[in-house]
């Protein structure tokens, strides 16, 4: 695991969760006053202080550092590591020691806080493993040495130091296992990353040779023909099925980068009016007859965040895949609508839209629906159940790269009576998320 791994998750541990530092600090805060009301004690206000401080400076140096984290780097967040155990451990030791028993069994229960604290930390950096067992070795030893004139006889020094020694090595047990455990987690979760990686490369691989071995095959053999035949009518007929095999071969590396956002979105404010007015005349063509298509339209005058001729090729797509599903004919709808989304909304993906102003562009049929055996697989890159040379099976994973990039996202709804596809794009009214922000979905 490199320093860039390691300084990640310590990271997210220290600023992953944003109600846990605001706890800690209420709670530090707290407990500072009510010691300093019950005890008089000016330490008790200073500790409190200096605790937050260290805290905060410690949590702003690792939240700064790039990445390439270098061994320098790790050092110095190792420093301000060792002053942050070392200002907290400070009190409650002093604590434990005094006189006081109620004063003492606080001390106690903070000390028994902060080891159980980071026994659940696990930190995987070895030199924050060794902080961690070093400052309770050093806690260990001033206890012993404050009790030194409270032992009666030979017996006690031993007895003490063996409960503390004992103490000091389950903790250390504790604390490397509990890393190891984190470790061999990580390392069995990067595996099977790369697994699923490897796989995926492999459907990749095999979906881009079959359909180019289907282009290549009808390019080459219409060549073949030209060069058999002298009938200018066969030549012409011949160059044009080349010519569609080889312009299905660029539609496919086409969807191929945007599907790897290798080819960069121009994402600019689109009216939507114009846009459904241009598709309406693109699809004329692709519908059968037997297909009642309609386009019903609310906020027509809604401007979207997209890249226009991406928008209008994965809407053609969204279209050609619901007149595809009803080969008996059938009604296919493409509604427009802007929806305000109160809260964050889980997509077909498991991605997650965020709040904001969107337009929901749905493409519904009422053809046969998609069966629940195959709805996880729909949006996987060449996947298709269409016969060969039908589809590429690219369609609905280039519409979701698509509207990943634009920080949207797809929502699917299919039963025996049809399907409904709802494509959600960015509003650019000023209220909605800005036009080019991407989504990552977790």
């Amino acid at each position: 695991m490199t320093y860039q791994d390691q300084i990640d998750r310590l990271r997210d541990m220290e600023l992953g969760d944003p109600l846990e530092p605001l706890m800690r600090f209420f709670s530090i805060s707290t407990a500072g006053i009510l010691i300093y009301i019950y005890t008089g004690w000016t330490l008790a206000l200073v500790w409190a202080a200096y605790f937050l401080a260290s805290s905060t400076l410690h949590a702003r140096f690792i939240s700064q550092l790039g990445d390439e984290v270098t061994q320098r780097e790790v050092n110095i967040a190792a420093i301000l590591f060792a002053n942050l155990q070392i200002s907290f451990a400070l009190l409650p030791t002093y604590m434990f020691c005094s006189d006081n028993r109620a004063l003492a069994v606080v001390g106690a229960a903070l000390i028994a806080a902060q080891m159980v604290f980071q026994l659940r930390r696990s930190h995987t950096l070895p030199i924050y493993t060794a902080i961690q067992v070093g400052t309770l070795a050093a806690v260990s030893a001033a206890i012993f040495i404050s009790f030194i004139p409270s032992y009666d006889r030979p017996l006690a020094y031993v007895g003490v130091a063996l409960a503390l020694a004992g103490m000091n090595f389950y903790f250390w047990q504790g604390v490397r296992s509990a890393r190891r455990m984190r470790m061999r987690n990580q390392e069995e979760t990067q595996k099977s990353l790369q697994s699923q990686k490897m796989a995926a490369i492999g459907q990749l691989a095999g979906g881009v040779a079959h359909d180019f071995n289907n282009n290549l095959t009808a390019i080459i053999g219409s060549l073949e023909l030209v060069q058999a035949t002298d009938d200018p009518e066969d030549h012409k007929l011949d160059v044009e099925n080349a010519l569609v095999a080889a312009r299905q071969a660029a539609t496919t590396v086409k969807q191929l980068l945007i599907y790897a956002r290798m080819e960069r979105q121009e994402v600019v404010m689109v009216c939507l009016h114009e846009v459904l007015a241009e598709l309406e005349v693109l699809t004329q063509r692709l519908i059968p007859t037997a297909i009642n298509f309609n386009i019903s339209t609310t906020h027509t005058e809604e401007l979207v965040c997209a890249d226009r001729h991406q928008l209008i090729a994965a809407l053609i797509n969204l279209i050609v895949n619901a007149a595809d599903a009803m080969p008996q004919g059938g009604r296919l709808e493409l509604r427009t609508q802007a929806v305000d989304v109160e809260a964050a909304t889980v997509l077909i993906d498991g991605a997650q839209l965020a709040p904001g102003r969107y337009v929901r562009l749905s493409v519904s049929d009422t053809g046969h629906g998609i069966p629940n055996d195959i709805m996880g697989k729909v949006l996987d890159p060449f996947f298709t159940t269409k016969p060969a040379g039908k589809g590429t099976g690219l369609g609905l994973s280039m519409v979701l790269g698509m509207s990943r990039e634009l920080g949207g996202g797809l929502m699917i709804h299919s039963n025996a009576a049809g399907t409904r596809v709802d494509l959600f794009l960015p509003s650019a009214r000023n209220d909605a998320p800005a036009c080019g922000a991407t989504g990552d979905g977790n």
